[in-house]
């Protein structure tokens, strides 16, 4: 009964190592990028690392604070409404600045531009619909 059980957890652990390891069509192999001595692990960031922060900018009018808490939730402190928005967008650039990236190029139609040729046809279809030459044309009615 004992050899069952170590050659089901030995054929197991096989393929999950071969699994991770090879890559399947257009998805890289899993192994390198999951490892926490190579992969996006490395990169990671304790909330300890960040969690009070004093903005000082050119363009802030007075002093701006953000502190995080234990959620990585930012609480923004400031004087006026100017500066509010500014650290609002500061910290969202900073911590969320891949997410605003993809998210513009998606609504743009220029997500194959990183992803590759899988997403074509999600950017033809975004390009049809014409969001960014609806925001040009607003932004020139606005301006105007």
């Amino acid at each position: 009964m004992r050899a069952i059980g170590f050659f089901f957890s030995l054929i197991i652990t096989l393929a999950l190592t071969f699994a991770l390891e090879t890559p399947f069509g257009s998805i890289p192999a899993l192994g390198k990028f999951l490892s926490p001595f190579h992969g996006f692990w490395r990169n990671a960031e304790t909330p300890e690392s960040f969690a009070y922060k004093e903005l000082s900018h050119p363009d802030l009018k007075d002093e701006v604070e953000i502190i995080l808490d234990q959620n990585l939730v930012p609480h923004i402190y400031a004087q006026n409404d100017h500066d509010l928005y500014f650290a609002q967008g500061y910290t969202m650039a900073h911590h969320r600045l891949w997410q605003m990236d993809f998210q513009v190029r998606a609504a743009a139609g220029r997500l194959s531009e990183v992803i590759g040729a899988d997403a074509l046809e999600f950017d033809r279809l975004q390009r049809r619909k014409g969001m960014t030459f609806g925001a040009e044309n607003g932004l020139k009615g606005s301006i105007e």
